[in-house]
């Protein structure tokens, strides 16, 4: 079985009745139709949290992962970050996996933020 599914936006209201039809014992069709139900949609949040990173060295990183590309919303649009750049001064590719280790600390320009829960952030993959 194949379809699509949609989902509804929050608020909405669904209706939903039953009916149910049989023939009783004299051959006679009967149809007994249910109350009508309705709900109203919401959205439910999942737990999320924040977890800086730091790229480092190659080979002494927690885990890899591409870096970006990063853009940061300027008057509603999208403006694209310079790359990253590492202490050492060398600049980052971000397109390309990089070695990440979890940051205890933040220290501006050189960690970055990401969001763990892949449905806050609208991924239909999860």
């Amino acid at each position: 079985m194949t379809g699509t599914a949609l989902a509804s936006p929050p608020g909405a209201i669904i209706s939903s009745t039953a009916s149910l039809s049989y023939l009783d014992s004299g051959g006679t069709g009967t149809i007994i139709t249910s109350n009508t139900v309705e709900l109203i949609t919401a959205v439910l949040r999942t737990p999320a949290s924040v977890e800086f990173t730091r790229v480092v060295a190659a080979g002494s990183g927690d885990y890899e992962e591409t870096v970006g590309p990063a853009a940061c919303s300027q008057g509603g649009e999208f403006v694209a970050l310079a790359d990253p750049v590492l202490s050492g001064g060398a600049a980052v590719d971000p397109a390309q996996v990089q070695d990440v280790r979890v940051a205890s600390s933040y220290n501006g320009g050189r960690n970055r933020c990401q969001c763990c829960d892949r449905r806050r952030r609208g991924d239909p993959a999860d």
